[in-house]
């Protein structure tokens, strides 16, 4: 099974799973992943409905599509079903389950030995893994171990400006970027601590694609692996600009080329385009390097089986 660990998700659309059209296109949308919605697009009256249309969607999964599905939170009287119903029927198709409102390892380690029962019963190969979303101010403080808490967990979400995180750290409009910004160190530091993606949630101006590029190419350099999207239109702005530059590349190169030219003379340290390289400056050009190579191996943008391998 194709599955998203190590694999590009510079943009992942998300998808209502209220509408079998919508489901359809996102499919075929060029996104590097997509998900089924079963959470707060959906309302209360349509999770049965909704649970339907991921069952009759999923096996329309394109080979080396990456596909997920955001359940309802752990602690809503909805999510055994999410998981049970779509799950029994369809889980050879999911790759990974969103979590969201992750507020505490037990949030995910519930959603883990759910599924690990699952798969038991079903015959499933390997393990589904899980992607959860910080929402609450004690989700991020508790995001380390969140991440840690079980072997599943491949990536996380993570939203400076998100609507849900706002509202529980009583933010309020025109709050300082520059602040919110700050919100997402303990998030990037756990993730890269762990190995694992940090994506950022959604920006909700769905035609303002210059404010898209803006923000997506802020996240980029501040170490997220990507963002979702909410609209087909938003694909392309993603995929561009969590993509590094071909400039950049070009000069991590010449970079490591030049450390490695002064490491042989028995020098610490040279000098590439008017600016000092050293050993430092030698491991960001490589962090450069194994970014572009995530998001341009076209030979295998999704590895299959390493569903069946995971810990």
């Amino acid at each position: 099974m194709d599955v998203p660990h190590g694999a590009r998700r510079r943009s992942v659309l998300s998808v209502p799973a209220t509408d079998t059209a919508m489901m359809a296109r996102g499919l075929v949308s060029g996104a590097d992943t997509v998900f089924f919605d079963l959470e707060d697009s959906v309302p209360d009256g349509l999770k049965d409905r909704a649970r339907a249309n991921a069952i009759e969607m999923a096996p329309a999964k394109p080979p080396g599509t990456s596909l997920g599905m955001r359940i309802n939170a752990w602690s809503t009287r909805w999510c055994y079903r999410d998981l049970v119903e779509v799950f029994e029927a369809v889980g050879d198709h999911f790759d990974y389950v969103v979590v969201p409102k992750a507020d505490s390892p037990a949030d995910v380690t519930g959603v883990a030995g759910l599924l690990g029962q699952i798969e038991q019963a079903t015959g499933l190969a390997g393990r589904t893994l899980i992607e959860p979303i910080i929402e609450s101010g004690a989700g991020l403080l508790a995001v380390r171990d969140i991440i840690a808490s079980s072997p599943r967990v491949f990536s996380v979400v993570f939203a400076p400006e998100g609507l849900d995180f706002a509202a529980d750290m009583h933010f309020l409009d025109g709050v300082d970027m520059d602040y919110l910004n700050a919100t997402a160190i303990a998030p990037l530091a756990a993730a890269r601590a762990a190995g694992v993606s940090l994506v950022d949630g959604p920006y909700v101006a769905l035609y303002d694609l210059d404010g898209l590029r803006r923000t997506a190419s802020a996240r980029f350099r501040m170490g997220f692996d990507g963002k979702w999207a909410i609209h087909p239109g938003q694909i392309p702005v993603l995929n561009e600009c969590f993509t590094p530059p071909a400039a950049l590349v070009s000069k991590a190169e010449r970079t490591i080329a030049a450390f490695a030219d002064a490491a042989g003379a028995g020098r610490g340290a040279t000098v590439v385009e008017e600016t000092m390289v050293d050993v430092a400056s030698d491991r960001v050009a490589r962090v450069t390097l194994g970014r572009s190579a995530r998001v341009t191996d076209a030979a295998d943008p999704v590895p299959s089986g390493q569903r069946g391998s995971q810990p």
